[in-house]
C-alpha cells in the first residue's frame, strides 16, 4: 500500500527546506549543515516511497510524475546545498574575537586571518615573520621531541597523545559531551564525509569546551 501520507509530509518539508535555503544566508555554515541534514533524511523518506510505488502496479501514473518530479526538486536543493557547503564565505572576526584571541598570545604577537580562506596565521612583531601554527602549539610540539629518547613506539606515541590531550583539555570532555556538541553543528554520523574549514572547527571545539565547561579555565 502506498504510503500518501507520507507523500504529504515529504511535500510539506520539501516546500519547507526549499524556503528555508532561499531566505537564510550562504555563509551561515552551521545552518547549512543542519539544512543539509534534513534534506538528506527527506531523500530516505523519497527512496522509501520510490520503492513502495515499484512494488504497486496499479499505482495511478500522476502519483508517479509527481514522485518524480519531488525527487527532481529535491536534487536540485541537495545541489545547491552543496555548493553552498563547499564554497562558503568566510566568516568574518569581530573586533571583540580579535582582541580576545590576541589576548592569550603571547607579548608580540598578532593573530591574522588570510582574505579568502579565512584561515588564522601569526605574526611575531619582534622579528617579523609569520606563522601558520599558534605559539603554543608550536611550544608544545616541539616540548614532545623530548619523548624520542622513550624505546618504545607505541609508548612514546602514548606519552605524547597523553599530553597533547591535557593541554588541550580534552581529557575533561567525555563523548556523550562531545558527541552532542557534533550533532548541534550537522557533523553526524550521516555526514562522516563533511569537509569543515578551519574557521568552523574553532566554532565547533569553543562550542565543545563551553558545554565541558572546566576545560576552558585550564588553556
Amino acid at each position: 500500500m502506498f504510503d500518501q501520507k507520507l507523500m504529504v509530509f515529504c511535500l510539506h518539508r520539501l516546500k519547507k527546506a526549499e524556503d528555508v535555503h532561499t531566505q537564510s544566508p550562504t555563509d551561515d555554515l552551521e545552518h547549512l549543515q543542519r539544512l543539509s541534514v534534513q534534506v538528506g533524511q527527506l531523500d530516505q523518506n523519497l527512496n522509501s516511497l520510490r520503492d513502495q510505488a515499484n512494488r504497486i502496479e496499479s499505482l495511478s501514473p500522476a502519483t508517479l510524475i509527481q514522485l518524480d518530479k519531488v525527487k527532481t526538486r529535491l536534487v536540485t536543493l541537495t545541489r545547491h546545498l552543496e555548493a553552498d557547503l563547499t564554497s562558503p564565505t568566510p566568516p568574518t572576526t569581530t573586533s571583540e574575537e580579535a582582541a580576545a584571541f590576541n589576548s592569550v598570545l603571547p607579548s608580540g604577537w598578532e593573530r591574522g586571518v588570510t582574505a579568502t580562506e579565512g584561515l588564522p596565521y601569526f605574526l611575531n612583531h619582534a622579528d617579523e615573520s609569520t606563522q601558520w601554527d599558534h605559539p603554543a602549539y608550536a611550544e608544545l610540539m616541539h616540548s614532545l621531541l623530548a619523548m624520542n629518547t622513550v624505546k618504545y613506539s607505541a609508548y612514546r606515541l602514548s606519552l605524547k597523545l597523553r599530553k597533547v590531550q591535557q593541554k588541550l583539555c580534552l581529557d575533561l570532555l567525555d563523548l556523550e559531551t562531545a558527541l552532542f556538541g557534533f550533532e548541534e553543528h550537522g557533523l553526524t554520523a550521516q555526514r562522516h564525509d563533511l569537509a569543515i574549514r578551519a574557521p568552523e572547527m574553532a566554532l565547533v571545539l569553543t562550542s565543545l569546551y563551553t558545554v565541558s565547561g572546566e576545560g576552558i579555565t585550564r588553556l
